[in-house]
């Protein structure tokens, strides 16, 4: 294994390089942005990444709130944040839209890249 591979790490880093100024905005609170920088620091990034990864892996063609919802996940924010991270990376891509059997909202079903 290459030291410098990001797609290879095996230490609970990022799946690919993240800059923390990359996880928020410029008009977010400041919390935001120390909420970004302890993410990539302390590996949760990667750790959240992986796990996405992982629900779209078991689950293909789900939205984003199906995928938080097989998570136990409260919050569909946290999967769908990963999800654009890792459709950028190339490890899943997006497929055809389609209404949540619950709310009616229509949302991307994602898929793992072959």
């Amino acid at each position: 294994m290459k030291r410098d591979d990001p797609n290879e790490r095996d230490n609970g880093g990022p799946l690919f390089r993240r800059d923390p100024k990359e996880l928020y905005r410029s008009s977010d609170p400041n919390t935001s942005m120390a909420a970004a920088v302890s993410m990539v620091s302390s590996g949760q990034l990667g750790e959240a990444q992986r796990r996405a990864l992982d629900y779209v892996q078991r689950y293909p063609g789900r939205t984003a709130l199906e995928l938080s919802r097989l998570a136990g996940d409260g919050d569909p924010r946290r999967i769908n944040r990963r999800l654009g991270e890792l459709r950028a990376a190339g490890k899943i891509h997006r497929g055809e839209s389609k209404p949540d059997p619950i709310t009616g909202k229509s949302g991307y079903c994602w898929w793992p890249t072959a």
